[in-house]
């Protein structure tokens, strides 16, 4: 069952962005949904990290990530789970990165868990250093 357009709903939140809603009125429990999207963003400072693991099963679940030149991260994982692709690729426009796991199991709250994301296999940034470009030396008008 592939989604039509009237089940797909937008909503400017704020000038940059935007959010696309979706809705499944024919799914029911024990289905399996696919789905992809992109996220492009200017802020080169504060990446999102990638929960590759869920309170429900997650079949797969991929990231891409493009590093441009003259921004270096520090690129932490947590991982109960293995990964699946572990590519990166040198390009010149920067580094191509993609990860991705199969087949990740529910995580779900147990007692005296302090806090389930601390288990979530994950990625996440840290911004080590951004550095000087001809265009960041030029002085401002």
């Amino acid at each position: 069952m592939r989604l039509t357009k009237d089940a797909v709903f937008g909503e400017r939140r704020t000038c940059p962005v935007r959010v696309r809603r979706f809705t499944l009125p024919a799914v029911k429990e024990g289905s399996v949904i696919e789905f992809r999207y992109l996220i492009e963003s200017d802020f080169f400072h504060e990446f999102r990290e990638w929960h590759f693991q869920q309170e429900i099963p997650v079949r797969w679940s991929k990231y891409n990530f493009n590093m441009v030149p003259g921004i270096e991260y520090r690129i932490l994982f947590q991982e109960f789970e293995q990964l699946a692709v572990d590519k990166t690729q040198r390009t010149p426009g920067g580094i191509k990165y993609q990860w991705a796991m199969k087949n990740v199991p529910a995580l779900r709250e147990e007692p005296y868990m302090s806090s389930p994301e601390n288990y979530h296999s994950r990625v996440w940034f840290e911004l080590v250093r951004r550095l000087l470009t001809v265009t960041d030396a030029q002085p401002a008008d």
